[in-house]
């Protein structure tokens, strides 16, 4: 690059250790990025975004109350990039419909980092150019075409891992090491193979969105299981499952037809890895 560019940023993360990890990662290999403020939800980032003028936006997804999407939907013309730093990624569609530059996974590699920092200072030297306009959509086309197609493939594919966020950082974990997952009012239970058990933050209806159909089913509104850890199905006492851990799941009457005709179809064999 002939010219240097800076550009000044803005993280928003609500876990400290997000944006600490970010700052971290930003401040030791990404010189050309300034970090001008931090926020932890949608309303202090909107303060911020009216106080300072970012050219970056690290902007992470779930957070309580309003999400990164409600942010973007509060400004009305948006000048500067946008970089989803998030732990799911079955947001990736939608963030490249909301103009996002690019999309990183939770924990952040160096590489996608650096990636990301280079399509944006390419992106802001074509927009400073004397054909701004017509450099600058060019630019952006291609590299939404490229997000594109990068997302939806990772999109059809199932999650090998996921993460699970605690007080001090976060855990990743196989999902095929689950046996199964059990509400606990807005929190969820992981039971895993090694007979530990994971406390999640998220409400079980996030697990039943992001972990794979043809292995996971939901046979009650408090339960998902494993169906590669299934022993066994009985109608004794309304209908329940025992599991290869000796774990014993109630099975809804609701959802007990469904249930059976999934297992009779044997959509689940081809997935297992036990």
């Amino acid at each position: 690059m002939v010219n240097t560019i800076y550009l000044k940023a803005l993280i928003v993360d609500d876990e400290a250790s997000g944006r600490e990890n970010l700052r971290t990662m930003l401040t030791r290999y990404c010189p050309e990025v300034h970090i001008i403020a931090e926020a932890s939800s949608v309303e202090d980032a909107y303060h911020a975004l009216q106080m300072d003028s970012p050219d970056i936006v690290f902007l992470d997804i779930e957070m309580p109350r309003r999400n990164g999407f409600d942010l973007l939907a509060l400004i009305e013309k948006p000048n500067f990039f946008t970089v989803f730093v998030t732990a799911y990624n079955q947001y990736a569609l939608r963030a490249l419909k909301a103009n996002a530059v690019d999309y990183l996974l939770k924990p952040v590699e160096l590489s996608e980092l650096r990636a990301a920092i280079e399509k944006i200072t390419l992106l802001s030297s074509a927009r400073q150019s004397k054909n701004s306009s017509d450099n600058y959509a060019l630019v952006l086309a291609n590299l939404i075409a490229t997000l594109k197609e990068q997302n939806t493939a990772k999109k059809t594919l199932p999650l090998a891992t996921i993460t699970i966020h605690h007080s001090k950082g976060f855990k990743i974990i196989d999902t095929h090491n689950i046996i199964h997952i059990k509400a606990d009012s807005n929190y969820s239970e992981l039971f895993l193979q090694d007979k530990k058990k994971l406390i999640s933050a998220q409400p079980l209806k996030h697990f039943e969105e992001i972990l794979d159909p043809n292995v996971f089913f939901r046979v009650h509104h408090s339960h998902i299981i494993n169906i590669n850890y299934l022993d066994e199905y009985t109608t004794e006492e309304g209908g329940h499952v025992i599991l290869k851990d000796g774990s014993r799941v109630e099975v809804s009457r609701r959802r007990a037809t469904e249930f059976i005709q999934f297992i009779e179809r044997g959509q689940y064999a081809k997935n297992s890895r036990l």
